[in-house]
């Protein structure tokens, strides 16, 4: 695995992040919240012992592609809430976007016991009141009314989790895909309408993204025969 070659302390790790995200277009994020990122980097760190969280294991990696990846999402959007993120593994965006807001709900989606137990430890860690777990694999049988979703990493094809997902949210609700620069064919289904999407890098990296976006929407009776 790679790894920082030292271990630091939380002072030092706390302004190595600072660094991150001052070079990486987030100058102005407040002392109180990178402090709180640093506790979520060595809670991330410990999961490594046991646990396949994040391949990602240095500062700068985790820094730029997990936590900046996800404030991304914030500066990109107008969000809203709940809003519940699929599939959320280590908590990213989910986590990312409830430290953002805490008087805000946001609910993490994850099916693995493992990692519900660890992202448990980790809204106690942080103080997080308004975040929501739910242990459960996104599915037929899923329903968790929210405003919005979004997902960054689910193993599912995108027509999966529109139908799935579908029932939790309200019409002119959003499902929203944190994707690379390519996307792959899919079968828009009727009930949703896809806009257009929202293509970007993450500043001063050459890591490409785009927000991939579909609105639930009424679905004409003649439009189901």
């Amino acid at each position: 695995m790679k790894s920082d070659p030292k271990i630091y302390s939380h002072k030092e790790t706390l302004e190595r992040l600072s660094d991150v995200f001052y070079n990486h277009g987030f100058s102005k994020l407040s002392g109180p919240l990178i402090d709180q990122l640093t506790k979520y980097f060595f809670a991330l760190g410990e999961s490594h012992k046991t646990l396949n969280m994040t391949r990602l294991h240095s500062i700068k990696d985790v820094g730029l592609k997990h936590f900046v990846d996800s404030l991304m999402l914030d500066q990109k959007l107008s969000l809203r809430f709940p809003i519940m993120d699929l599939g959320t593994g280590a908590g990213f965006p989910g986590v990312i976007l409830n430290l953002l807001y805490p008087d805000e709900e946001v609910i993490l989606v994850e099916s693995v016991g493992k990692r519900v137990r660890f992202l448990q430890d980790l809204r106690d860690l942080l103080g997080l009141k308004n975040l929501r777990i739910i242990g459960q694999k996104l599915g037929p049988d899923f329903e968790a009314p929210t405003s919005s979703a979004v997902t960054r990493a689910i193993q599912m094809s995108i027509e999966d989790v529109l139908k799935y997902v579908a029932p939790s949210l309200p019409l002119g609700g959003e499902m929203i895909f944190m994707k690379g620069p390519h996307l792959d064919d899919f079968k828009l289904p009727l009930n949703f309408y896809m806009k257009k999407p929202k293509s970007y890098s993450l500043p001063n990296s050459p890591h490409k993204r785009q927000l991939v976006i579909f609105e639930k929407i009424e679905v004409e009776p003649e439009a189901q025969n």
